[in-house]
């Protein structure tokens, strides 16, 4: 295994514990009390009517990167109200 392998296996191993370890405390699973309201009862926002405003920069080619494309275009078409897209490729 290389040393630059090593050194991104290392790096995501921490941040994966920083963000197991900064996720609120509990483990309890919330109760029926203290559940969140439901979308019903939440009054709208004015933020929920503004698109998401999404640009992909993507400086390496290859099939990962082309599929992440392809699918971020076709969710900009199947959400047109949700979100903006816009990319370099």
């Amino acid at each position: 295994m290389s040393t630059r392998m090593k050194a991104l296996t290392a790096l995501g191993a921490v941040a994966m514990l920083i963000a197991a370890c900064s996720s609120g405390g509990g483990t309890a699973a919330p109760s029926a009390s203290t559940a969140a309201p439901s979308a019903s009862t939440v009054a709208p926002s004015a933020a929920a009517n503004e698109k998401i405003k999404v640009t992909l920069l993507t400086k390496a080619t290859g099939g990962f990167w082309d599929a992440m494309i392809a699918g971020a275009k076709q969710y900009e078409t199947d959400h047109p109200n949700d979100v903006e897209l816009t990319t370099n490729a």
